[in-house]
């Protein structure tokens, strides 16, 4: 194809459009532009204007043509392959992987995203396969090797838990990437019966991720929760806002990390009138634009009140836009005609008032368990750089505290909205349990929910291995074996077998 003089300029006028937000503009530019030079990265680009412009099968055919398009670009690949997983076309993303691995095979980093969608669908032997093949095209790459460790557990071969000690320890090696090995590390000592070593592991590795994150300040986690109970003060969630819905029970999985989330999440989702979403973002999304809607509409007398109850200034337009986006969001992922949808975000219990104000119909269901084996489940695992409250025991404690301090004003405010399950108990009953949380939300019974374990499809948390096993209790009391190493824990929450918080 011959060169075109007026493309560079055609690419900066499309690209312009997309910055304004001109998204039709910018659909008809970049729609010239593929015809002009189909290349793969227009394909993804229209793809996500189509996708901001709520045409998903359009957007559908553009990550195909991205997917196909060639030279395959690793990095370009991984986004493709994103946005597939995110319109809920999990078998395509991961053949996308798959293709483009397969032409490229000596690519470590196509091998690696292969690895990584692998696991995230449950098939461990494959996974463990092409992590080895990443690591034998990278010797010594630490995500290959920390993926490794992550899905071969206490099979690790003993050369790759010495490769990963000795980079855990060598200050030349990436700060995060060692943070990486560390919670590898930890867990295969762990699944070994080595209480001591996977703690030493998982110490250096969150110490290393403090060096990144920070620390949780304390003193701005309590404000945070002081003003979210008086913005969301019972009197203000006394009247749900009236705005038009779709004929659906939405349903808020919330709590603290690891505290059993993903589990109540599969065995709802499970049931063949539930549509489960895993953990959406748009919820927290939704919050930040109503909030900042709201203090824009404050009155100047309110000015000096930054926590007045946000029903006082949010428009009732700004609030069914929020509505609609919701749902927009859900229909994007994946269309259904299920009456209950699920949404397991941990930290939505932020916003539990804002759920409770936006739709009338939701439940919100809030998973408990020790405290204890919350706080170490959370500082063993590599949680996401922006938890900062992960990396340190008395960090954890504050957090928690701070968690249940605003749970118990929900409780009080929106009692018939919210609902409480313990971990154990589900574990130890699940059928009792269930049914009467199911006749809450308004189903029937259904035995599928307690074959959670055989449905198929991708599990984006950690607990992705777990919730693919029959229920089992070695999860309960999986702290005694730190007794010695988790003092802040014992000192706030107890010592006692049958401690609670």
């Amino acid at each position: 194809m011959e060169p075109n003089p007026q493309q560079p300029n055609l690419a900066r006028q499309a690209a312009s459009r997309l910055r304004t937000g001109d998204l039709q503009g910018a659909r008809k530019l970049y729609l010239e532009l593929i015809d002009r030079h189909p290349e793969p990265d227009h394909w993804l680009t229209l793809g996500q204007i189509h996708l901001g412009l709520d045409d998903f099968p359009a957007a559908t055919e553009n990550l195909q043509q991205a997917a196909r398009s060639r030279p395959i670009k690793p990095e370009l690949t991984a986004r493709i392959s994103d946005l597939q997983f995110e319109l809920g076309q999990i078998e395509q993303s991961l053949e996308t992987l798959r293709q483009a691995a397969g032409e490229l095979p000596d690519n470590p980093r196509l091998q690696l995203l292969l690895a990584q969608a692998l696991e995230d669908v449950g098939k461990r032997d494959e996974a463990m396969a092409t992590y080895k093949k990443a690591l034998d095209l990278s010797p010594g790459w630490s995500l290959a090797l920390g993926g490794l460790l992550r899905v071969a557990r206490e099979n690790a071969e003993p050369d790759w838990v010495d490769q990963a000690g000795a980079l855990l320890d060598d200050d030349k090696v990436a700060t995060d990437d060692r943070a990486v090995l560390g919670y590898g590390l930890g867990r295969v000592h762990e699944r070994r019966d080595e209480p001591e070593a996977a703690f030493e592991a998982w110490c250096k590795a969150n110490h290393l991720r403090r060096r990144i994150t920070g620390g949780l300040d304390h003193t701005a986690a309590r404000a945070h929760i002081d003003a979210q109970i008086k913005r969301y003060s019972a009197r203000a969630l006394a009247r749900p806002l009236e705005l038009e819905h779709p004929d659906r029970t939405p349903v808020f999985i919330v709590g603290m990390p690891r505290s059993g989330t993903t589990l109540v999440e599969q065995m709802l989702s499970a049931h063949p009138d539930v549509a489960g979403y895993g953990e959406l973002p748009t919820i927290a999304r939704i919050a930040g634009q109503l909030e900042a809607a709201a203090r824009r509409h404050r009155a100047d007398s309110d000015r000096a009140n930054p926590v007045s109850p946000v029903t006082r200034h949010l428009p009732a337009s700004v609030a069914q836009q929020a509505v609609e986006t919701y749902y927009r969001e859900l229909e994007r992922r994946r269309e259904t005609k299920s009456p209950v949808t699920v949404d397991k975000a941990p930290l939505n219990f932020f916003h539990a008032g804002l759920i409770s104000l936006l739709f009338p119909r939701a439940r919100i269901l809030v998973c408990q368990r020790d405290p204890r084996d919350v706080c170490l489940s959370i500082y063993a695992e590599n949680f996401g750089l922006n938890q900062a409250f992960a990396t340190d025991l008395d960090d954890l404690v504050c957090f928690y505290r701070q968690y249940r301090r605003l749970i118990e004003h929900w409780k009080h405010a929106i009692p018939d909205r919210l609902r409480e399950i313990r971990y154990e108990d589900l574990v130890d009953a699940p059928e009792q349990q269930l049914k009467p949380l199911l006749s809450w939300i308004g189903l029937e019974w259904d035995p599928a929910c307690l074959a959670f374990h055989q449905r198929p499809g991708a599990v984006l948390t950690p607990s992705k291995w777990q919730v693919r096993s029959p229920l089992y209790r070695s999860s309960i009391g999986r702290w005694k074996k730190y007794r010695d190493r988790i003092g802040p824990l014992l000192e706030a929450f107890g010592d006692e077998a049958n401690s609670t918080d």
